[in-house]
């Protein structure tokens, strides 16, 4: 009962996300998105080790603070994390397209854009679940 009163409430109040009509905000966020995305296609930044949000703002020719704020709010993750799955996404690719027993993680660390193995193998369980001697083994027997 108490939901309905609080969803009614809010409905009123023009407060419900679902009941928002899209804005000027909303094309504005989609055009982002596509430029981000875009630009980190065509580009790849991630592969640069020390590559950090100011530069991608430069890179993207917008404000730094609003960049952070879509990366934080609209995908819902931390700069770090926004380049870590690119850089992942790309090392995957780099095993998948090497012939079994030729992978040399060590050498992955910098051409996937990592500055070092630490990183590297936390951003890789975050993003696949197991780390990246699991996935070239497991890559091998599949």
């Amino acid at each position: 009962m108490e939901r309905k009163l609080l969803h009614i409430l809010r409905s009123l109040l023009g407060m419900n996300k679902d009941d928002r009509q899209p804005d000027a905000d909303d094309s504005n966020v989609d055009l982002i998105r596509v430029k981000l995305n875009t630009y980190m296609l065509q580009h790849q930044p991630f592969l640069k080790p020390h590559y950090k949000l100011k530069d991608l703002a430069e890179d993207l020719q917008m404000p730094l603070h609003q960049l952070s704020a879509f990366l934080n709010k609209r995908l819902g993750m931390h700069f770090t994390d926004y380049l870590n799955q690119f850089r992942v996404k790309y090392c995957e690719d780099l095993i998948k397209n090497e012939r079994p027993g030729k992978i040399n993680l060590k050498e992955l660390v910098p051409k996937c854009g990592f500055h070092n193995r630490n990183t590297f193998t936390s951003a890789f369980k975050k993003f696949t679940g197991k780390t990246p001697s699991d996935y070239v083994r497991n890559r091998q027997f599949s």
